[in-house]
């Protein structure tokens, strides 16, 4: 997760994010396309590269009667519900909706629901890919902006500095008057 945020940060991730907008306009300030796919196709290969790795240590007992086409085509729904697009989706994907997770781990000791994971993995993507096409985290990640903002209203409410103002643009913008 870090490889990847430092990764988007930089130049190449701007490169990245430049070709995946829109190949024409990258290649139009000169950006080499062809060379910017290869180069991540080469470090998503890496990265799953360590995935399979991980997932065969969890395992500790590697055959190809593991690596079903519906554990692939699973794991790809959980990832999708997650969110795709963002470090925390995979996170949230890992925490929450992967065969070992918290919340699997919670329903099957609370309900015995581990038998059905894979059909609610299902409905969540179909939810998700109709509802939410960035996934889960997306709305998670404004729910959490709305709630800091909500926090930081309510502290500065409650403390107000004496005799002095606030500037308008440390204020929230309902708050400024024109």
């Amino acid at each position: 997760g870090l490889f990847v945020a430092r990764l988007r940060l930089g130049r190449l991730g701007r490169t990245f994010l430049a070709v995946r907008s829109n190949e024409r306009a990258a290649a139009s300030v000169g950006i080499d396309v062809a060379r910017t796919k290869l180069f991540a196709f080469g470090i998503a290969a890496f990265i799953a590269g360590i995935g399979g790795g991980l997932l065969a240590y969890q395992q500790q007992n590697v055959n190809a009667a593991t690596f079903t086409t519906w554990t692939s085509l699973t794991i790809l729904a959980i990832t999708y519900v997650g969110g795709v697009g963002r470090i925390t989706g995979a996170l949230a994907a890992g925490a929450l909706l992967a065969s070992n997770g918290l919340v699997p781990t919670l329903l099957n000791n609370l309900f015995n629901f581990g038998q059905y994971q894979n059909l609610i993995a299902g409905v969540l993507l179909a939810i998700t890919a109709v509802a939410n096409p960035d996934g889960m985290t997306k709305e998670m990640g404004a729910g959490f902006t709305k709630l800091r903002r909500a926090l930081l209203r309510r502290t500065r409410g409650a403390a107000p500095s004496a005799g002095v103002a606030e500037s308008p643009a440390a204020m929230p913008p309902e708050a400024v008057v024109k």
